[in-house]
């Protein structure tokens, strides 16, 4: 018996919560990725690019901005909590082809001094898992990644970007999800440069600047 496969109309769902718990501005966020459950020759293809905060703040405790005590997670930790849990319900639904990628970002490039008095650190924005089919390793791309430095958005951003339009693997017919996660706001800007610490001038050619200290209007 022989004759045109039978294909089947699926889509997939997204969304997102985001619940103040406590009215302090410590929310509970909530990802979730569904589609309807058809036969394996009607997979919907789906990239999944998660950008995760490696910076050294990751390793405060969620509810503060002081180390985890030994009883509560780190942002690292919840973070990882959260993308294993969301790889994990996305591979059992066999309506979805997924492939996954993982960028983490601190500042902008590897950066490290040491004097005297202290050493700093910061291991900068880096392609921490390519395109891939298997969830598993998406999961232990984010479990694997160092922790230290800045925060450059910027940097972060466009090298999303790049993994979406010119990486090998990236598949054009997919149904494409940015998954962007962060405990603060940016302390760094540039693509490509060397973000340093400790200038109060926040001069443009090291990238250094918040909102809320950027007395010449940098950023």
């Amino acid at each position: 018996i022989s004759g045109d496969p039978v294909t089947i109309d699926a889509t997939v769902t997204t969304g997102k919560t985001a619940i103040d718990n406590d009215g302090d501005y410590n929310y509970e966020l909530t990802l979730s990725v569904t589609g309807d459950r058809g036969s394996t020759s009607s997979q919907i293809p789906v990239d999944i690019l998660f950008i995760v905060d490696r910076s050294g703040s990751m390793e405060k405790a969620v509810e503060h901005n002081d180390d985890p005590s030994w009883n509560e997670p780190s942002r690292m930790e919840a973070v990882e909590d959260a993308v294993e849990k969301l790889v994990n319900t996305v591979e059992k639904n066999s309506g979805i082809d997924a492939h996954y990628s993982v960028i983490g970002f601190a500042g902008s490039t590897y950066y490290y001094h040491e004097d005297f008095w202290n050493s700093y650190i910061d291991y900068g924005t880096e392609v921490a898992q390519s395109w891939s089919a298997s969830g598993n390793e998406a999961i232990n791309a984010v479990k694997n990644l160092e922790i230290g430095g800045g925060t450059n958005y910027q940097q972060a951003i466009y090298t999303g970007i790049n993994q979406l339009k010119t990486s090998a693997g990236r598949r054009s017919d997919a149904i494409t999800y940015v998954i962007f996660i962060s405990d603060g706001i940016p302390t760094y800007r540039g693509v490509n440069v060397t973000n340093t610490s400790g200038n109060e001038d926040r001069d443009p050619v090291g990238g250094n600047g918040n909102g809320q200290n950027d007395r010449y209007n940098y950023n």
